[in-house]
């Protein structure tokens, strides 16, 4: 089984810090479609980096949260 693990926060630092503590646990990182709709593809190169053995997923819609993506 691997446990796939989606970072959906607004905020980069805290996404980096947050998967930084559950890396250990995650055979697979999720950006989530707010860090993408923030950050564009500096989120993606930033999870890479600081993670180069994972696989890095990237999932975006709008139809969640439509608020916060809006804004």
């Amino acid at each position: 089984m691997k446990l796939q693990i989606k970072y959906n926060l607004s905020d980069l630092d805290t996404a980096l810090a947050v998967a930084r503590d559950t890396k250990d646990a995650a055979a697979i990182m999720e950006i989530g479609q707010l860090l993408l709709l923030h950050y564009g593809i500096k989120v993606v190169e930033a999870f890479c980096k600081e993670f180069p053995d994972k696989k890095i997923y990237v999932g975006t819609k709008i139809s969640e949260r439509p608020e916060e993506t809006v804004d």
